[in-house]
């Protein structure tokens, strides 16, 4: 609607001082602009000089004098959208370019009258905000991706080997020796979700390459540790070991709250969410999101 606001009263000026170009390339410009018609000439004089007018031309009471009521119809040549000084006026004016506003909403510009914006939004680093037919949409990003990685790994780790990202120099991880002996157990499965890791001795390991999309600014050493940490937390569910293992790689990888998504990454996150088998939770059994209602928005606001 303000654009509709701006593009009228640029309209306006443009008509009010003959700023607006004429496609006619055979006319010359400067004739019209050094001469003007006998008519305009005759309103000129008028408005000047306060003689033909007893009251303002626009008064209900207004009466030409009797002495120009022939042809007296020409000094109103071009005044049509002319718009004169004063409070009145100048009401007048607004309610003009808002008709005129509305008039070209529903015109012309009716796509831009009903334009609604789709595009996703991150609220808090936290939410990522989302419309829907039915209301609103509220996307926990954390829980989301980890049901999003849950279901790639699980796949991986029952169909196929996922691809490894290959370390220009190879590291070495430290493990105490609790967790250096559960690595070791499920270290073909590991490798299977694009880890390229082998055993070093005394508890070390060293990384040839990682699974491909990995975040590189998550330390390596604190991705292997959180893995191992959640596998070994989630032993008490008696979960099956690629079940286990896909939830833990899923909590450890997955973005976290407080990290800035661009929009490219929220809609991705949308798209991939929604292809999931069970989009509701997450892994660990959390909300992956919320909708909000017209009826629950309207009640809110005592509607």
């Amino acid at each position: 609607m303000i654009y509709n606001y701006l593009r009228v009263s640029l309209k306006h000026s443009l008509g009010q001082y003959s700023l607006s170009p004429m496609l006619d390339f055979n006319t010359d410009q400067n004739f019209f602009s050094n001469f003007k018609s006998s008519a305009n000439i005759q309103q000129d004089q008028a408005i000047n000089t306060g003689e033909k007018f007893k009251q303002q031309p626009n008064s209900p009471s207004y009466r030409p004098d009797k002495t120009s009521v022939k042809n007296w119809e020409d000094i109103y040549f071009g005044m049509e959208n002319t718009v004169l000084k004063g409070d009145d006026n100048q009401e007048n004016q607004v309610k003009t370019l808002e008709n005129e506003a509305y008039a070209l909403s529903g015109d012309e510009d009716k796509d831009l009258k009903n334009f609604v914006s789709v595009e996703p939004y991150q609220l808090h680093k936290t939410y990522i905000i989302y419309q829907v037919k039915t209301g609103m949409m509220i996307i926990d990003q954390q829980a989301a991706h980890e049901r999003i990685l849950y279901e790639q790994y699980l796949e991986i780790l029952k169909n196929g080997e996922y691809l490894t990202q290959k370390e220009l120099f190879p590291r070495t991880v430290e493990l105490d020796p609790s967790k250096s002996d559960v690595l070791k157990s499920i270290l073909d499965k590991v490798k299977r979700l694009g880890f390229d890791i082998e055993e070093f001795g005394h508890h070390s390991f060293i990384v040839h390459g990682t699974p491909s999309g990995l975040d590189v600014n998550i330390s390596l050493d604190e991705i292997i540790d959180k893995l191992i940490s959640q596998y070994i937390g989630n032993l008490e569910f008696e979960l099956g070991i690629e079940d286990n293992l896909a939830r833990s790689m899923a909590i450890s990888a997955g973005i976290k709250r407080g990290y800035s998504m661009e929009k490219q990454e929220m809609k991705a996150v949308i798209d991939l969410l929604f292809g999931c088998q069970l989009p509701q939770k997450s892994p660990s059994g959390k909300k992956c999101y919320i909708i909000i209602e017209h009826d629950e928005l309207g009640k809110r606001f005592n509607q």
